[in-house]
This record gives structure tokens, sequence and C-alpha cells, in this order.
């Protein structure tokens, strides 16, 4: 699995993504709770972002570990700690900040999810269990876009000896092995009447193995993305459109066919559905130079940039606003200003916290891959 370039197109695609959870939280504020019941639904994914950012990280790790020279485990963990901890951190403390300084009670005209994001009382030990990280904590108070944080981190730090275990045996057995645990994970909570998000916004331990098969399906797409590729190249233009058509059709249509269940297992059905549409989405994007092109018009490479301070930052600027205007100035005019603020804040975080820490990342492997030479050298007598 030799390293490659940086596919800009799958930057767009986690910026687009981002951008449907961004919509996906405001729509949950009471006055714009309707939008979800129209055609505008389509652009309120927020779950399915979760599932394209879980296989895109898979993709996107399977070649940065399998890719030449193969970095050591050592070099791995800090670059992944520095990606995804340290903003997270500086995130929470953000998040925390805004809080003390903005938290002025329920806001009467926002709702249930609004106000039970920024609960009346939030305990010194809970900023620690959110600090913690990796641990089960609640997720959905402060910044409810955590959890899935949580689970990519958990992830990452097992996720060498997957990749390793990919590139070595035939791709179907390393992805049976995940179904089979993801199926697991399912038929336990159909039996314990626990759903997958409940277990999910508190970090439970459990639907990690659920999660762990969307990474395989990105790592299993970059080993084969090369045949993949040429297959696609080889039938006829019009067939190839017709793949990343079907893909986006089954990643928006995926809840109404989930719903045709009922109970516990709808939600995995919906999951499981979302998976095989994200897989086909980034397919095309690796493989059809047209969809690829079309994912790098501006501003979608500048989205895909800011996109994980995006995802950490908006629902911080929405609860601060609206705690701040929201009874002041009345519904609409806060939740303009906070819709003004989100991409300015998640461009400041990309700029003050993200950038320094994946140069931290870089500096601290490079150190790390200059130890692990100097210990593998001869020693002279």
């Amino acid at each position: 699995m030799p390293h490659e370039k940086r596919y800009q197109q799958l930057d767009a695609l986690r910026g687009l993504a981002a951008l449907t959870v961004v919509f996906s939280h405001f729509t949950l504020l009471a006055p714009l709770i309707g939008l979800r019941h129209t055609p505008l639904r389509v652009l309120f994914g927020g779950h399915e972002a979760v599932i394209l950012f879980f296989t895109l990280s898979g993709f996107v790790l399977a070649l940065q570990i399998g890719g030449t020279p193969k970095p050591g485990y050592g070099e791995y963990v800090m670059r992944r700690i520095c990606r995804i901890y340290l903003p997270y951190a500086v995130a929470v403390i953000v998040a925390y900040a805004c809080y003390a300084l903005c938290y002025a009670g329920p806001v009467a005209w926002a709702g249930w999810w609004f106000n039970d994001g920024w609960p009346a009382t939030f305990p010194n030990i809970e900023l620690l269990w959110h600090l913690l990280f990796v641990f089960p904590f609640e997720t959905s108070r402060l910044d409810p876009v955590l959890w899935s944080l949580v689970y990519e981190m958990r992830i990452s730090l097992i996720f060498v000896p997957v990749v390793l275990l990919i590139s070595r045996v035939p791709t179907w057995q390393v992805l049976g092995a995940a179904v089979l645990l993801s199926l697991a994970v399912c038929w336990r909570a159909i039996h314990t009447g626990h759903p997958v998000i409940q277990a999910s916004i508190s970090a439970e331990w459990l639907p990690t193995l659920h999660y762990l098969l969307m990474f395989v399906a990105g790592a299993a797409l970059a080993k084969h993305r090369e045949s993949l590729s040429n297959w696609l190249r080889r039938v006829p233009h019009g067939t190839a459109v017709i793949i990343p058509a079907a893909s986006l059709a089954l990643y928006v249509l995926s809840r109404p066919i989930s719903l045709r269940v009922s109970g516990i297992l709808s939600d995995y059905l919906f999951d499981w559905i979302v998976l095989a549409a994200v897989c086909g989405i980034i397919a095309s994007a690796v493989a059809l130079a047209s969809f690829a092109r079309l994912l790098q018009i501006r501003p979608l490479p500048f989205l895909g940039a800011i996109s994980y301070s995006l995802y950490l930052y908006h629902a911080v600027v929405l609860f601060a606003v609206v705690h701040l205007l929201g009874e002041r100035l009345g519904v609409t005019l806060s939740l303009l200003i906070a819709a003004a603020l989100v991409i300015p804040v998640s461009y400041a975080g990309y700029v003050c916290v993200e950038r320094p820490a994946m140069r931290l990342g870089s500096r601290l492997a490079r150190r790390f891959t200059m130890q692990r030479a100097l210990a593998q050298m001869p020693v002279r007598n």
C-alpha cells in the first residue's frame, strides 16, 4: 500500500459532511425543526456525516500506516494525538469557558435539545471526564459532537494491526470479521434494549466494535483503490456516472429505507446502508476524474481544510450566541448571528489550533523517527 499524494477531493467530502452536521444541529432548535420535514432534510444528515468521517479516516490512515517509509507506532500515535486530541482538548476548554461566561438559564423558544446541551450545572468532574477523552462519559453536554471523536481516537489507537492484517490476508476475511463484530454488537443491543445512539452518546466501549467496521471498509477501499480506479475507467461513461449518483441517492434515502424495520435494528441497518453509500461515494471521488474535479471547486477545498474545527466549534458558537442574545434579539437575529460566526470561528480554530498542533505532531514524529534510527544503528567498538 504505497504512499500516495493527498486526495484533496476527499477533504472536500469531509468539509461538505461537516457542513451538513452544522445544518443538522441548527435545525434541532425548535423554531427550525420543521425544516426536517421538508425536502431540505437531505442537507441535515448529521449521523450520516459521522459514518462518512469514520470511513474516510480508515482510508487515509491506511495510506499513512502502509506508506513508504512505514511510520513506527510511536510516531503514528504522536501524530494522532496532536491531530485529534489537542484540537479536541482546546475545543472542550473553549466550550467550558463559553458556558461559564454565557449560560443564562434555559432559553424558552430554543427547545429541549438546546437546553439539554448546556445544563444548569456542569460539575468539574464532568470537565475532567471530557478531557480524559477515551473513557466513557456523557458527551451530549457542553459540545454535542464530541462522542464521535472518542470513537475516532479509540479506533485510531488500535488501527495499525488492523491495517497490517488487511495488507496480508484477503480483504474479504477482514471485512467479514468486522461485519460479524458489528452484527454481534447489534444482537446484544437488541437483547438488552440499548439503542446504538444512546450507547454512543455515553461513549460506551461496545459501539467501538461497531464503528470499527467503517474504518475497515475505508482501509479496504484504500487497498483496492487502483483496481477500483482501473475498473471504473473501463466502464462506459454513462454507467460510471450512475455509481456516484446511486451512492448519493442511497446516502440521502438511507433513513427512510432503514425505518422499514422497527426498533433497535433500524439504527444499525441505517448505519450499514449509509456505509454502503459512503463507500460508493469515496470510490467515485477517488476513481472518477469528473467527480473529483467537481469536489475541488471553490470553496469546497477551504471547507475541507477547516472541517475539523467546523465540526468542533459550530455548536459552541450556536449555544453561546443564543444564550447571550436569544432572549434580547429574538429567534431570527440571534440565529443569523450564530450562523454568520460559525465559519470565521472555525477558521480561527484551524489557524490558531489545528495547524500548530499538526506541526507539533510532525516535529515529535520526526524525533521518534530519529531516535528509532539511532537505536537501530550498529554499535562500534
